[in-house]
């Protein structure tokens, strides 16, 4: 006699559907996004999150502020910019003696008050980020993805850049002034510690310093999630990220001279 169970399910019926990956805690993705990307993509997609990486971002950011840039001494810098001068330096100790005082006193008030600005930028800057990618996605790849989706995209993979703004965050804890810290050095994980700052033109030399192992990185990170959050083919993330990297210079700029404008208007 035949078991009954033979007979609960046709030989020829579809398998049942894979269920769903399940869902990752908003901790889980902060983690497991330096080790399993895919996966915290994935969960992305379907409940999007972003207020952890924006926690730790403030977290670090106010770690720098009140450990070094709020006993920042701007005249000390300036005057030390103009005794030794550098290729870095080279518009500011051309100024006039006028327009100098002038940017010394614009950069004072922005110190002053970036412990306000600094976190507000940083979420205008991320949320000019996320948009410029939808409207890239949406308009030239008609791509099905939201806001939503993108930002949480945008914050989980510029996490790798914590990771290099650190140990500046850090050392004034440990006895280093700010003003003895140089802001692109990372050592051999950055290609301008290859070049030569006194004979690369400094346009070049703008490019190449900006260009590390963590800022590839976080390119990549954001190609693997526009990829799996928008379900779109992978050169279609690669030319979205490399076009965000060179865009956001424009944007930088853009929120400089906005700040600058507000420091001045006050």
């Amino acid at each position: 006699m035949s078991d009954p169970a033979d007979f609960a399910q046709p030989a020829n019926s579809p398998a049942a559907p894979t269920p769903p990956t399940p869902l990752l805690t908003p901790l889980a993705c902060l983690a497991g996004v330096f080790f399993r990307p895919t996966r915290v993509f994935d969960s992305l997609a379907r409940r999007p999150t972003w207020w952890v990486p924006f926690l730790l971002t403030m977290a670090v950011f106010f770690l720098f502020y009140f450990g070094s840039l709020a006993h920042f001494d701007t005249h000390q810098a300036f005057q030390k910019a103009l005794q030794h001068p550098n290729p870095q330096a080279w518009q500011f100790t051309s100024m006039p003696p006028a327009q100098r005082a002038k940017l010394e006193t614009t950069i004072q008030r922005i110190v002053r008050y970036s412990w306000i600005g600094g976190p507000l930028l940083i979420l205008l800057y991320r949320a000019i980020e996320a948009a410029l990618l939808l409207s890239i996605f949406r308009l030239a790849f008609h791509a099905d993805i939201n806001f939503r989706q993108m930002n949480a995209v945008v914050w989980h993979s510029n996490l790798p850049g914590l990771i290099s703004f650190l140990p500046l965050a850090v050392k004034p804890f440990f006895g280093h002034a700010l003003d003895s810290v140089q802001f692109k050095n990372l050592g051999y994980a950055d290609l301008g510690y290859y070049f030569n700052p006194a004979t690369t033109p400094k346009a070049l030399y703008a490019v190449v310093s900006s260009i590390n192992l963590f800022t590839v990185w976080s390119i990549l990170l954001l190609a693997i999630g526009l990829v799996l959050v928008a379900h779109t083919k992978r050169i279609h993330g690669v030319i979205a990220a490399l076009l965000w990297w060179i865009a956001r210079w424009i944007v930088i700029l853009m929120l400089f001279i906005l700040v600058s404008m507000v420091a001045v208007a006050f």
